[in-house]
C-alpha cells in the first residue's frame, strides 16, 4: 500500500521551511532548513544539535561526497559529519550557499560575499568577487566534466569560469538574459 507520509515538529523534523534535502550514502535523509537539521533513520527523524556539534543556525545547502562524506553550510559556518564520532566538526565561519571539491580535492564554495572562491581563503584579487561580478551573490556551483565552474548568481545570471590549471580560474563569461536566459536570478 502507497501512500503519502505529513512529517512535523511532533515527529522530530525541524520547524519552518526545508531549504535543503539529500540521502546520504547510508540511506540517511538529511532536512535543512530555517530550523536547523534533522535525519531521517530507522523510521523516525532526529533532530540535530549541540550534542552533535551543531550550532542553532539556519542550514542554507547540505553537500554529499561519493566517498560518503557530508557537509552542511549555515549562518555560521560550514560544517563536515564525522560518522565515526557521529557529530560535526567545525570547518570555516563562512556563510555557503553551495560548496564543490575538485579533482585536487579543495573545496570551492559560493557565499553572499564573494561569489566564488576556494574555501578557508581570504577574499583576493585571484578570486571572482562581488565587485568584479558588480554585486551579484552565489548561489549554485557546478563543475563540469571538463573541470570547468559553473556559478549560478542572484542578479548576475550564470557564470562560466573555464579551468586553467592554476590555483583558481580567473577570466569568466557571464550569460543573462539579454544573452537568452529566462533571468539573471540563478537559483541552481
Amino acid at each position: 500500500k502507497h501512500g503519502v507520509t505529513a512529517y512535523g515538529m511532533s515527529d522530530g523534523l525541524i520547524d519552518g521551511y526545508i531549504l535543503a534535502l539529500t540521502e546520504d550514502q547510508s540511506g540517511t535523509i538529511w532536512a535543512g532548513g530555517y530550523g536547523g537539521l534533522a535525519r531521517f533513520r530507522d523510521g523516525r527523524w532526529q533532530r540535530i544539535g549541540l550534542a552533535q556539534g551543531l550550532p542553532a543556525a539556519t542550514v542554507q545547502m547540505i553537500w554529499t561526497v561519493r566517498s560518503g562524506g557530508l557537509w552542511i553550510g549555515s549562518t555560521v559556518g560550514v560544517y563536515q559529519w564525522v560518522p565515526t564520532e557521529d557529530r560535526f566538526e567545525f570547518v570555516a565561519p563562512n556563510v555557503v550557499r553551495d560548496l564543490v571539491k575538485d579533482a585536487s580535492g579543495a573545496i570551492w564554495v559560493t557565499d553572499n560575499e564573494v561569489v566564488f572562491r576556494r574555501l578557508g581563503d581570504v577574499p583576493s584579487v585571484s578570486q571572482l568577487s562581488v565587485s568584479d561580478t558588480a554585486g551579484g551573490i552565489g548561489r549554485d556551483l557546478l563543475i563540469d566534466r571538463q573541470g570547468n565552474f559553473w556559478i549560478g548568481s542572484g542578479g548576475q545570471g550564470l557564470i562560466f569560469l573555464r579551468k586553467d590549471g592554476g590555483e583558481a580560474p580567473k577570466a569568466f563569461q557571464r550569460f543573462r538574459r539579454r544573452d537568452g536566459l529566462g533571468h539573471d536570478q540563478i537559483r541552481t
